[in-house]
């Protein structure tokens, strides 16, 4: 049996699953965007110092960063994919139209032709089902303690740890 908190975890990495490819594309187009400025003239360092990086250093710093970024984003989407495939097919579309859609339990349950509390019971019965698997592969842990769900209002507040080690 799940704790209410790691329920609550994973409502809020499902919740964030529609944001992370929009996050994926807006790093992209930073990179795209450093890539284009490019090296400027006065970009480059005047005279040799071995306590300064350069603003190329500097930029190539940054640059990797954010690729970095990317793929640690395009691994958990994947990650949330693999998780999702343990469901039916019916489950999965209660849990894309619930989390990724916006959809409330009432139109969930007219688009399918069902009952509301079938598709209330459904959808606690999905979380029990999810949650031994995010806790195993550790998909929940990426989430902050802090972590709210105003399920209620169907909005999301939380605030996701993207520590990346970089050295």
């Amino acid at each position: 049996m799940s704790t209410n908190n790691e329920r609550l975890k994973l409502e809020g990495l499902l919740y964030e699953y529609k944001d992370i490819e929009i996050d994926i594309k807006e790093l992209e187009l930073r990179i795209e965007s450093e890539d284009i400025r490019g090296v400027m003239y006065n970009d480059m360092p005047s005279s040799p110092n071995v306590n300064t990086s350069s603003s190329v250093e500097q930029s190539a710093v940054m640059l990797e960063n954010l690729r970095r970024k990317i793929i640690y984003l395009s691994n958990k989407k994947k990650r949330i994919e693999n998780m999702l495939s343990l469901l039916s097919e019916r489950d999965r579309i209660i849990v894309e139209m619930y989390y990724f859609k916006d959809y409330s339990l009432r139109d969930i349950a007219f688009q399918l032709d069902l009952n509301d509390n079938y598709i209330s019971r459904r959808k606690a019965y999905i979380l029990n089902k999810l949650v031994p698997f995010a806790v195993r592969h550790k998909l929940v842990i990426w989430m902050s303690s802090k972590c709210k769900l105003k399920v209620n209002k169907r909005i999301s507040q939380c605030h996701v740890l993207y520590s990346i080690i970089l050295v």
